[in-house]
């Protein structure tokens, strides 16, 4: 098993389980994960509580509609800072349970609680993980599962934004938003959200 603490791009979020623990404070809210032998095929199972306020509208209509997500991020500006900080505590705090007896986790997706034990695990440090934030900040990312009887897409772009599909053993879209700061993303996500359930509609 390997589990990770550190920032993961968000188009790779599909190759791992998310966790957070549970029965310990954990005012982050920062997300373990665990590596999965087979990427993530998608899902309309998934606490919406646990995903961003902006993408939040369109996960939830394509999940009512049957339509399976990836794990997704919106792109964060501002709270990262502190956040992370938090994040470094919490982890270093957590990381003898997790080395030891074991820490419990719960799948955001399934809510199913495991033992997470891992004997070599070392929290990351402050400056690993505002590395990685930097690196990604402001970059969102949804990925949707298309459904078979749906026909080819072309790519679409908006300003900050663009869906791109992809063809292969599973088809999907692949939404990105890469805004300036929070105002012009959270404006992209809407634009985007109308733009998908449209294409989706038209196909």
């Amino acid at each position: 098993m390997k589990l990770v603490g550190l920032n993961v791009p968000p188009h790779r979020f599909g190759r791992f389980r998310w966790l957070v623990p549970v029965g310990v404070e954990h005012p982050s809210d920062w997300h373990y994960g665990i590596g999965q032998a087979l990427p993530h095929q998608g899902s309309t199972q998934v606490d919406l509580s646990t995903v961003d306020a902006s993408l939040r509208p369109l996960v939830e209509e394509l999940h009512i509609r049957q339509i399976e997500t990836l794990p997704s991020c919106a792109g964060h500006f501002g709270r990262s800072p502190e956040r992370v900080k938090q994040a470094a505590r919490d982890m270093a705090a957590q990381e003898g349970a997790i080395r030891g007896r074991g820490l419990p986790m719960r799948d955001i997706e399934t809510n199913a609680i495991d033992l997470i034990q891992a004997d070599h695990w070392r929290a990351p440090s402050l400056s690993e993980l505002m590395q990685g934030v930097r690196r990604w900040e402001g970059v969102g990312y949804l990925g949707v599962v298309i459904p078979a009887e749906k026909h080819p897409f072309r790519p679409l772009v908006t300003r900050w934004g663009r869906i791109q599909p992809i063809h292969g053993r599973q088809s999907r879209l692949d939404l990105w938003v890469n805004a300036p700061d929070q105002s012009a993303q959270d404006q992209t996500w809407q634009r985007m959200t109308h733009m998908t359930l449209d294409l989706l509609d038209r196909a």
